[in-house]
């Protein structure tokens, strides 16, 4: 073999060994992106959820101050309707 061809095998060698070790630095840093999604999508769909209770919980409250002022009334399908004007106490 030729010290030319030798060379060139070598820098080739070099040179795939330098792109698995890049490939796998990149696949590393692909693993820990997916983990830090996870995690961040789990807190998103923790605060939507709380989110959600709060925006029921101040449904609740109106209706119940609403009933304490005389303003809600049952229509004939059972539903709770709110009126507009309260009766003055």
């Amino acid at each position: 073999m030729t010290l030319i061809l030798k060379l060139e095998l070598e820098l080739e060698c070099l040179t795939n060994s330098g792109i698995a070790e890049e490939a796998t630095k990149l696949q590393k840093a692909d693993k820990e992106k997916d983990k830090e999604i996870k995690l961040l999508e789990a807190e998103l769909k923790r605060k939507e959820k709380a989110l959600a209770e709060t925006a029921t919980l101040i449904v609740l409250r109106e209706k119940a101050q609403a009933i304490q002022k005389g303003g809600i009334q049952r229509t004939n399908d059972k539903r709770l309707r709110l009126h507009t004007c309260y009766r003055s106490n």
